[in-house]
């Protein structure tokens, strides 16, 4: 295992993220609204941002996130 997953697998969050967003009372983009605000506006350009996660991708521990070049899959460190 790469060692900033390792990192990211020690140091797990106190909550999910869909916790997370609910706390703080805002909502996670879908891929579709991803895809529409990337063409308004460059954004993640050296980052990438956690997306609206269908139950059936979570059920597979993974989740959607998004940049500047793609929305993507990534495996959940913290199954």
């Amino acid at each position: 295992m790469p060692e900033k997953d390792l990192i990211l697998k020690i140091n797990k969050p106190d909550c999910s993220e869909l916790d997370m967003v609910s706390y703080m009372d805002v909502k996670l983009l879908t891929e579709r609204d991803y895809y529409k605000f990337q063409a308004i506006v460059s954004i993640d350009m050296k980052t990438s941002s956690w997306l609206f996660t269908p139950e059936n991708i979570r059920k597979k521990h993974e989740t959607l996130f998004g940049n500047s070049i793609m929305v993507g899959f990534r495996l959940s460190l913290w199954r």
